[in-house]
């Protein structure tokens, strides 16, 4: 069966999107005011992107599961590896995060 290029599809929308929708500031309509960061939102955020971590890991996990037994004609290992793909971009993307974070709050605590 061929599947190429039925799983590679763009994803650098899908994690900024995520970024974009949790940094969205609540503008008031009388005062044209945004609300400021709550730090509530940066630990969401957090917790999504750890999440879809695991995610990327059930549904690889599934896939070849699934490319052994089930009789259905489908790309199981090439969907496989691309969630697998996807988890190693994302974890590289949090990790970087992370760190411009640390860093960001290193330097916060020095001044």
């Amino acid at each position: 069966m061929n599947t190429t290029g039925v799983f590679s599809q763009s994803r650098s929308s899908c994690f900024d999107s995520r970024t974009a929708i949790s940094s969205m500031k609540v503008s008031s309509p009388i005062s044209n005011c945004t609300a400021p960061s709550h730090p509530v939102e940066d630990k969401l955020l957090q917790e999504v992107q750890t999440f879809m971590l695991a995610s990327h890991l059930f549904w690889a996990l599934w896939s070849i599961v699934q490319g052994q037994v089930s009789s259905i004609p489908f790309g199981y290992m090439e969907y496989a590896a691309v969630r697998m793909d996807h988890y190693f971009e994302d974890k590289a993307k949090l990790r970087v995060d992370h760190i411009n974070k640390r860093k960001s709050e290193a330097i916060t605590d020095e001044m």
